[in-house]
């Protein structure tokens, strides 16, 4: 008695072929390159080709051409206004007004490192 009949083999081996193509394609054309501005406990994305301009506790942060940069603030210190441009993966904090502006930026040839090991 047989369990499986060779036109079952073949619709199984199409569904998994599917599966596969859909989630190959899905990762191959999801563009996840964007900015992203944590404040006042909240997470806003603005797309890495959008340029903009937001004024968030008193700041003001522009994205323009590819970079973000904190332009205009009222800390005592104005080290995130000095910091330069972020254009590529990292970070520019304000501390006093609790923003993190960040950039999540992955290339073609740009390789994920999960762990180092000696």
């Amino acid at each position: 008695m047989r369990l499986f009949s060779p036109f079952d083999l073949l619709i199984l081996a199409l569904v998994i072929f599917s599966a596969n193509f859909v989630f190959m394609f899905k990762n191959f054309t999801e563009n996840n390159d964007n900015f992203v501005i944590f404040a006042d406990g909240q997470k806003i994305e603005i797309p890495f080709e959008r340029d903009t301009t937001l004024i968030i506790n008193s700041a003001k942060i522009r994205i323009e051409n590819g970079t973000a940069q904190i332009e205009k603030n009222n800390c005592r210190h104005q080290i995130c206004v000095a910091q330069t441009p972020l254009s590529e993966n990292g970070q520019i904090v304000c501390v006093p007004n609790k923003i993190v502006v960040s950039l999540n930026r992955k290339s073609d040839n740009q390789l994920e490192i999960d762990v180092y090991a000696h």
